[in-house]
């Protein structure tokens, strides 16, 4: 720390004060309250001297690269003694070396824990070295003893949040084998479950799903008194309010139930060099807020204000592990109170009543709620019905009664490697992509009597807006009675109230035509109260992008949440581009207002930014509400031409390859592309005409540039997008089928020659959330700096640039996709009503 901060400037003019280091140092905003809480634990070790009366520090030991080099070799060498791995180190080390890019928030954090999607140093923080191995073998001691002590027949019921890379689930399940226990694994993403999955599927009593501790739990299928043992394995200070988590914890906890969590207890330097990057300060004040880390006796406050009592803590003060500042507690709750549970008592009534005077579902609360004159609060008891449980196992039979529901979950079943999957589950949260829905969408059509006269497009696109196996047999269902009509139901050019567009023959579950045009509404879910939460599609036209972030925005309970999508693919393309964002806002726009809502919250990712914006405009002039209009890494189109190769490079990485590699080849070098489109741009005035490339020269980066355009464009465009399909296929190891790519690319094209599109102003605010790590598209990667400034001038209200952890595609997936969330409800939150 004192190294970075000494050669990025910070003490080059002594004493300097807490305020004047982040700017000195060049820090990000985003990172000032982490800096200054460094300054404090550096006064702490001595390394500065703060004056208590001005609050100036002065380096008292400073450090060089030498020095820092000297201290891992140090760090390196307990490897041999246990105390750590040499991930453990390694993962620390990457954070020393890209200190400069953490600070000025130009490298995402997550991408040093999880490199490359992998598990392996996530695997040495949280498991693997001395303490956490010793807290999760306590933790895993404490619940068999917990097992051990029950008696009556009862199962253990299990509740682990936050159980990420399952390194606590390791040391927990081996000792409940051969006890009665009933095991819920959850998340708040998906993105640990499939791997949870494949470790601990085995045990036919464990259970997975997704849970948010911030979130209501009867909203997410978990009631109160539930569960005999919530386990947290350094969770609980991930939480908004980590006081408010213990609580929620206690809520769910039966009778004489226990809270195992372990926690750092103190501000520990080497997290804060590490995993403060990720952190949200206390009230999220970046600029002087504090960490939400408690200590013990904060943590046995919070415990005691629930209505707990702090049992175990552990190391003790006089052990030698102590000293990493870490503990494993275990507190218990409602001891003063009879565990009863909820399918005890209905079978106890059943014995007694009728079986329709048995009411369903049944909750055990510990307080019925009451209005301020004391008589029962109706409203509130009849938001506590709980949302239908989604939690999975790996192996459990297929118990639909629809035989074409359960044959299409037998073939995705076999196409993703599971022994079942749920009719309601996501398919992407089970590892399917775009590649994965395209092979099953010819599958279909040869397997599935069903689909067997269903276009394949229409097919894909439902899969790719809708990706359930439930969706899937309804639309199958709907297209076989109402005849299938190359997408969701009928079209025409002009279409209004009663039209063939208004006809509802999109799939019953939810997808359906809007009162106008070409839109397709695809409901996510959430509550009826707040805005309506619409999300505009991309280049592709369908709502595959979005499930991620459509399914966190339901979550958040803050309005109903909707999706826009292209209902027929063949009338989309068939609108001149120059006319296409005007007229697609035109229809997207009457169909929200045809079904009468009068608040919403726009949300424009990629091409949706053109959207969201013309959207809004159309409703402003109506005088609909718009609560907040945000632009989620929406880059317009800044080049204008008639080259294949240049669109071609831009949908490319939607199948998962590199534009340049992809399109011009290996041996061409990203920047030379980047260059030949600036001067071309610069020649033709924002253009790039077609034949252009494959006539420059010059110098051997741009004579490279020409030949590889010239060789590419010997070859016809369906020989490309065959090329660019066996690549995508090579990457994925998944075989593409051949009519994927040209029914993607056809849309994507469309949508870039449309989306050279100019707006008028916007007479209202725009929030533009701005990924920070650059995604290359091939001929835009030079033009992207542009972004904000293209929407700031079309803003007349306030314009607000906030700067998120991701690039293009991976800022609206997790982990990246939580803070979006998060910026996406703050306004909402703000001005709920």
């Amino acid at each position: 720390m004192v190294n970075v901060l000494c050669e990025r400037g910070a003490f080059d003019a002594e004493p300097v004060t807490a305020d004047d280091v982040p700017r000195a140092a060049r820090v990000h905003d985003r990172h000032h309250w982490l800096v200054r809480r460094w300054l404090e634990l550096l006064a702490d070790a001595g390394r500065l001297d703060r004056d208590p009366g001005t609050g100036g520090y002065t380096l008292r030991r400073p450090a060089d690269r030498r020095t820092v080099e000297e201290a891992w070799r140090l760090v390196e060498r307990q490897c041999a003694h246990g105390m750590c791995t040499p991930d453990f180190v390694r993962y620390h080390l990457a954070h020393v070396e890209r200190l400069d890019a953490l600070l000025e928030d130009e490298q995402n954090p997550f991408d040093l824990l999880f490199p490359e999607g992998r598990m392996e140093l996530a695997h040495a923080v949280y498991r693997d070295d001395a303490i956490s191995r010793h807290l999760n073998a306590v933790a895993a001691a404490t619940v068999r003893e917990i097992a051990a002590a029950r008696g009556g027949g009862r199962r253990l019921r299990v509740l682990e949040v936050g159980a990420g890379t399952g390194a606590a689930t390791a040391a927990v399940l081996p000792a409940l084998d051969g006890a009665a226990a009933d095991y819920l694994f959850t998340d708040v993403t998906p993105f640990f479950l499939a791997e949870a999955k494949e470790r601990f599927g085995a045990r036919p009593w464990v259970r997975f799903g997704m849970f948010d501790l911030d979130g209501d739990p009867r909203a997410q299928g978990l009631t109160p008194n539930s569960f005999d043992v919530v386990l947290a394995a350094g969770v609980l200070n991930s939480a908004r309010d980590p006081r408010r988590a213990v609580a929620t914890a206690a809520e769910l906890l039966a009778p004489g139930g226990w809270l195992v969590f372990t926690e750092p207890t103190a501000d520990l330097p080497h997290i804060l060099l590490t995993q403060g990057f990720m952190m949200t300060p206390d009230g999220g004040d970046r600029t002087r807020g504090r960490t939400t880390l408690l200590s013990r006796r904060e943590w046995a406050d919070a415990i005691a204000d629930a209505g707990g009592e702090t049992v175990v803590c552990l190391p003790a003060d006089d052990e030698p592990l102590a000293a990493h500042g870490m503990h494993v507690l275990a507190a218990r709750f409602g001891t003063d109170r009879r565990d009863l549970r909820a399918d005890e008592l209905a079978a106890f009534l059943a014995e007694r009543l009728p079986a329709h005077m048995i009411p369903a579902p049944l909750q055990i609360v510990d307080a019925l709620p009451v209005t301020g004159n004391g008589k029962i609060d109706r409203k509130v008891l009849a938001s506590w019905r709980p949302a239908a449980p989604a939690w999975t196992t790996a192996s459990e039979p297929d118990a639909s009664s629809d035989d074409l529901t359960a044959r299409l979950g037998r073939m995705w079943a076999d196409a993703l490697g599971l022994p079942r999957i749920g009719p309601d589950e996501n398919l992407y949260d089970h590892g399917a992509d775009s590649l994965v829905l395209a092979r099953m969408a010819g599958r279909l059509r040869e397997e599935v009597p069903e689909a067997s006269g269903v276009a394949y497009d229409t097919l894909l696109r439902q899969m790719l807006n809708e990706p359930t196996v439930a969706a899937l047999a309804r639309a199958l269902r709907a297209l076989r009675d109402h005849g299938d009509h190359g997408d969701y139901g009928d079209h025409g050019d002009e279409v209004g109230p009663g039209g063939p567009a208004s006809a509802e023959t999109g799939t019953a579950s939810g997808a359906r035509r809007g009162a106008y045009g070409n839109t397709l509404l695809v409901p996510f879910g959430g509550g009826p109260d707040g805005p309506v939460r619409v999300l505009f599609h991309a280049a592709l036209g369908t709502m595959d992008y979005f499930q991620s972030l459509g399914r966190e925005l339901v979550a958040q309970d803050l309005g109903p949440v909707v999706g826009v999508a292209v209902a027929d693919a063949d009338a989309y393309c068939a609108i001149e581009p120059k006319r296409l964002i005007a007229r697609a806002a035109d229809d997207y726009a009457e169909s929200l207002i045809a079904d009468g809502h009068t608040r919403f919250q726009l949300v424009g990712y990629c091409l949706g930014g053109l959207l969201a914006v013309e959207v809004g405009r159309r409703l402003l002039e109506r005088g609909v509400e718009i609560a907040d209009l945000t632009l989620v890494d929406s880059i317009p189109m800044f080049v204008e031409t008639d080259e294949e190769l240049a669109y071609e490079s831009i949908f490319v990485p939607n199948l998962g390859l590199d534009p340049v590699a992809a399109v011009f080849g290996e041996e061409v070098d990203p920047a030379d592309v980047y260059r030949a489109i600036d001067l071309l741009m610069a020649e033709h005035g924002n253009r790039v005409p077609a034949g252009a490339l494959a006539r420059l020269g010059g110098d051997l980066g741009l004579d490279a540039v020409a030949a590889a355009v010239r060789a590419r464009s010997a070859l016809s465009q369906g020989e490309r997008l065959a090329a660019y399909a066996r690549a995508s296929a090579e990457r994925a190891g998944v075989p593409v089928g051949p009519e994927l790519v040209p029914s993607l690319f056809r849309v994507c094209r469309h949508s870039m020659m449309a989306s050279r599109f100019d707006p008028e102003p916007y007479a209202g605010d725009i929030t533009f959330l701005r990924a920070t790590e650059a995604q290359s598209f091939g001929i835009t990667a030079g033009v992207t700096h542009l972004t904000a400034n293209f929407w700031k001038e079309i803003c007349l209200g306030e314009f607000r640039l906030v700067d998120v952890a991701g690039n293009h595609f991976s800022v609206i997936e997790p982990p990246h996709l939580s803070t979006v969330a998060d910026h996406l409800a703050a306004p909402l939150r703000r001005s709920p009503a």
